[in-house]
């Protein structure tokens, strides 16, 4: 009997499996940025009424994460936290919008030096969009050797 393989290899990803379950969903980075990090909505959110559904009263609730907690002590150690600290850095990219989203797997962005004196000397740059449809190419499917030509 040979050796059985090490088993249990993925039980350490807790923050992958957790975010992957739909009852503790938080919203997307897009809509945190167009909406909740507005100083209106933001002073809204943390300065939130008595809430006895929601987890602490809603009276500690994280705008960057989107998320409730019980205590001030729990929502100031989620501040320090590797997890927070990621949302924030997270945030600090542009938004995913309609017209990235548009850019399917046909569509592609292709960045050019375009010269810009008569010199041609590539200083600035240009974003050129270039969409064009993929076409997959069809090989001919490998055929199996008969094995009697292989030794001849």
């Amino acid at each position: 009997m040979g050796r059985l393989r090490r088993s249990r290899t993925h039980h350490a990803q807790r923050d992958v499996h957790r975010a992957a379950r739909t009852r503790v969903r938080t919203k997307d980075l897009d809509q945190i940025q167009l909406i909740d990090l507005d100083p209106k909505h933001r002073a809204a959110l943390e300065n939130q009424p008595l809430d006895f559904e929601k987890p602490g009263l809603a009276q500690h609730y994280c705008v960057e994460c989107a998320k409730y907690y019980e205590t001030d002590t729990a929502l100031q150690s989620h501040w320090k936290s590797k997890v927070h600290k990621r949302r924030c850095k997270a945030l600090k990219e542009p938004a995913y919008t309609i017209e990235e989203s548009e850019l399917d797997i046909t569509g592609f962005v292709f960045f050019f030096f375009i010269p810009t004196s008569s010199t041609c000397s590539f200083i600035a740059t240009s974003l050129v969009y270039i969409r064009y449809s993929y076409v997959p190419v069809k090989y001919p499917r490998p055929r199996h050797r008969d094995i009697t030509r292989m030794f001849l």
